[in-house]
């Protein structure tokens, strides 16, 4: 699989060139995850952002009581996830879990600041495309929480 074309169709990198991409391809590592294996785990120090290529993973938030978990996200092929991590180094809100065997890229944190320190256009790109994804899921949040409410 062409990574370059993988991240082109990523919206976290949705308007960079081909030239900028070729250079996102030079930093993007890939990983295999057998089915039900743990990617990252709430709390843990986050200095990584995965795209998932192929399978399926899961984003669960812990509740109060240690042995309860809610999935809170499916993560698609071609989706991005623990972005976050590339833009504020906290630790972990969540935890991604493999529901079946699963490919990812990924890029880390410090390999992507290189880049964009080098080229400034291509932080405020990414900057701008997360922005974007960041609105919608908060509006997705606003619209569940609404629902919610409503059935309280």
């Amino acid at each position: 699989m062409d990574k370059t074309e993988v991240l082109k169709n990523t919206e976290i990198f949705s308007g960079l060139t081909k030239e900028e991409l070729t250079l996102l391809e030079g930093i993007a590592g890939s990983k295999e995850y057998d089915e039900n294996t743990e990617i990252f785990h709430e709390g843990d120090k986050s200095q990584e952002m995965y795209i998932l290529l192929e399978g399926r993973v899961i984003i669960e938030i812990q509740l109060k009581l240690q042995s309860e978990k809610a999935a809170v996200h499916t993560v698609s092929e071609g989706q991005v996830f623990g972005e976050v991590a590339l833009v504020d180094g906290e630790p972990r809100s969540a935890t991604a879990t493999t529901a079946k065997s699963s490919k990812l890229l990924v890029i880390k944190k410090e390999d992507l600041d290189r880049i964009i320190e080098s080229s400034p256009r291509i932080g405020y790109q990414i900057l701008k495309n997360f922005s974007k994804i960041l609105c919608s899921r908060v509006r997705k949040t606003t619209r569940e929480l609404r629902s919610s409410l409503m059935f309280n």
